[in-house]
């Protein structure tokens, strides 16, 4: 198990290669804020996620630049499943492309990231590309589901409610009266 470190990077310069998780954390903080909530912890937590977030961009691209050749490789191939997710891509499909067992890929994933192969794919790509698409379109979950790379829409929801304790109904509802816009 990797040991937690107690501090966030965030360079006075930086720009992130996807934006996306990024922008709907801002959109729940901006969402938060709006509420009129008693108290200010909800706005902190929320903070408290996209300043993580900006520290996981950041040490990602510290990794790419600085870390070993096997770090390197690992970022690389974290970009490449990030990039191919919605195209239904296996553990297989992985290990496979870059010259990986599965077995070791899969122990790989989860002493490197601490989360298997599946959920990585799950979350960090068709889960998050499913947010951006709930908040932007008004898309039904069914197409949504397919755009993101589910051949089934309930294994979609279920998987969705898994990471964020809510239905894409509940999330779209959630969401749909805030904007702000970026320059």
């Amino acid at each position: 198990m990797q040991k937690q470190n107690n501090h966030l990077l965030i360079p006075r310069f930086f720009r992130p290669e996807s934006t996306d998780r990024l922008t709907i954390i801002f959109h729940q903080l901006l969402h938060v804020a709006n509420a009129g909530y008693y108290t200010h912890h909800a706005c902190d937590a929320i903070l408290t996620s996209l300043l993580i977030e900006l520290t996981q961009h950041v040490l990602s691209g510290y990794i790419l630049s600085e870390g070993s050749d096997a770090d390197r490789r690992f970022s690389c191939m974290l970009d490449w499943v990030r990039s191919n997710a919605v195209k239904n891509i296996t553990v297989k499909d992985i290990a496979v492309g870059f010259g990986y067992n599965r077995d070791y890929l899969s122990r790989l994933f989860r002493r490197k990231i601490q989360m298997s192969v599946v959920e990585y794919i799950n979350y960090y790509t068709r889960v998050s590309e499913a947010k951006k698409l709930l908040y932007e379109t008004g898309d039904s979950i069914k197409e949504i589901a397919y755009r993101v790379g589910f051949t089934d829409e309930k294994y979609f929801m279920k998987v969705f409610k898994k990471w964020e304790q809510v239905t894409p109904t509940e999330y779209r509802n959630a969401f749909s009266q805030t904007h702000f816009s970026i320059r």
